[in-house]
């Protein structure tokens, strides 16, 4: 009987661990850490939706010009290739942070929180010299955006490192 315990552990810790029936990835950095990552691919693309679809940065985006679309947006630990993300029915490119032009978007994941499904971020659009700071959370099945900021002012006033 005294053999039985040790598997009952494990099997309440596995259980328990898997009670709010979150997607977790383990994914490397550059410095090879293991990070967890508690947001399914599918959280990730409406939330990007939603902070690009929101109207602080469409503000800023100007699809009428030409190269405009699609996005590009820098690829990240959170912002990876196999995402898809559509602006104005373009889908947009997720490039390398060497592969950067005026014209690409950088977002910055500042905080992550995957109890309360928020995400904080910083998104700067160097093209118009403007950011947007704010966070997006899942309401049900819907990610709102709440922006705390947004203007036309240079990456140093926003704390973004381009390259």
């Amino acid at each position: 009987m005294s053999h039985l315990k040790p598997i009952l552990l494990l099997l309440t810790i596995l259980i328990l661990g898997c009670k709010d029936n979150v997607e977790t990835n383990l994914s490397s950095q550059d410095s090879g850490v293991l990070i967890q990552e508690c947001f399914s691919k599918l959280d990730k693309e409406n939330a990007l939706q939603a902070i690009f679809e929101n109207q602080d940065f469409q503000t800023f985006l100007h699809p009428e010009i030409e190269d405009r679309l699609p996005l590009k947006i820098v690829k990240t630990q959170f912002i990876t290739k196999d995402l898809g993300i559509y602006i104005k029915d373009n889908k947009s490119l997720i490039t390398d942070s060497t592969d950067v032009s005026e014209a690409t978007v950088r977002l910055k994941i500042e905080n992550k929180n995957c109890q309360s499904k928020k995400i904080a971020y910083v998104l700067f659009y160097p093209i118009e010299g403007a950011f947007v700071k704010g966070e997006v959370i899942k309401n049900d099945k819907i990610w709102v955006v709440n922006v705390e900021s947004s203007g036309e002012i240079g990456e140093k006033s926003v704390g973004y490192k381009l390259n």
